[in-house]
């Protein structure tokens, strides 16, 4: 049978917008091979890092800033606006950290927040939370914390955090954030060229108090993380064509309450 002129014509036009979009599919993986296999190793459920040490282990510090990016705010039983309970778990995580002195400093990625909400509800918990943790020992003070309020989401969080290295010189960070989302948070991290290594809250906190453990295991069994963990895969995924979050950052401007 002899195939038409009008069918070889739609037949090359297929072949050549087939090609075209494997070509634009793969560019982006293949132009960043670290990112590449960041995002890779993040989908399979391993550790992602592109931290690299700069001070010798001797040094009292081992990192310039703990860094904790943001997760929101609810209603207390009595009726207080506080730090939701996953931002409450990486605020311990980080007064740990300042108590086994990793770093002299904490940056909070607090991001954009109702004018009707104290600016600081975030440092004001980790500064109880130390107080508390240490027994009333240590005390850090309102101009070791950077509260940063510019940024959505996590991916411009580590873009702020990019600026704000720039403007402190800070070199190297303790990235700390929920199991769930340390994975994704690192993978922007690298991307946006932050020198962080990232730890678990959750880990944190069960170092810390072993049996803080039995029920922080639970909790990440339950049916209510699914969702959770859901979106974070997505968000991996999409990470591997889009490094800098773009997409997520526009999709959180359109839907801001999503």
């Amino acid at each position: 049978m002899i195939i038409g002129k009008e069918a070889m014509r739609q037949a090359r036009g297929l072949v050549v917008r087939t090609t075209l979009a494997i070509s634009l599919l793969a560019a982006k993986p293949l132009s960043d091979l670290d990112h590449t296999s960041r995002v890779l190793a993040a989908a399979r459920g391993q550790e992602v890092s592109c931290y690299e040490p700069m001070y010798p282990e001797q040094d009292v510090y081992p990192y310039d800033a703990i860094v904790v990016p943001g997760s929101g705010v609810q209603m207390s039983l009595e009726g207080h606006v506080v730090p939701d309970y996953f931002e409450q778990l990486r605020l311990e995580a980080a007064a740990i950290a300042v108590i086994r002195k990793k770093a002299p400093g904490v940056v909070l990625l607090d991001g954009v927040s109702s004018p009707q909400i104290d600016p600081f509800i975030n440092r004001t918990y980790l500064q109880k939370e130390i107080q508390k943790l240490s027994e009333g020992t240590i005390v850090l003070p309102d101009n070791a914390v950077i509260v940063e309020n510019h940024s959505i989401n996590t991916a411009t969080n580590m873009q702020r955090l990019s600026e704000l290295a720039v403007l402190y010189n800070l070199r190297t960070f303790l990235l700390i954030t929920n199991e769930f989302q340390i994975r994704r948070a690192e993978i922007f991290a690298c991307a946006y060229g932050n020198n962080a290594y990232p730890v678990a809250a959750e880990g944190v906190i069960a170092d810390f108090d072993p049996e803080r453990r039995a029920y922080l295991d639970e909790l990440y069994a339950s049916p209510s993380m699914k969702p959770i963990m859901l979106k974070e895969e997505i968000g991996i995924a999409v990470s591997l064509y889009d490094p800098q979050g773009y997409i997520p950052t526009w999709v959180k401007q359109v839907l801001p309450n999503r």
